[in-house]
């Protein structure tokens, strides 16, 4: 995605946060975060966010993993 179309879209997903705070949710978040992390070379929250995916749900940490 190029950086003019993620601009253009962070005004909608902040709109978007809101949720029922439902476990898949969550997951997603962790996911979704730990890909955002990896972006920008955060190690400690890398590190912290994959004990998190793994805590929660084993199968899609494993999924996560495999790219890695």
């Amino acid at each position: 995605m190029a950086p003019q179309s993620a601009q253009a879209l962070a005004p909608r997903l902040q709109l978007s946060k809101a949720g029922a705070n439902t476990c898949p949710e969550y997951c997603a978040r962790v996911a979704l975060g730990l890909l955002s992390s990896e972006r920008q070379g955060r190690h400690a929250e890398l590190i912290e966010g994959r004990r998190k995916l793994r805590d929660l749900h084993p199968p899609l940490f494993a999924r996560y993993m495999q790219g890695r």
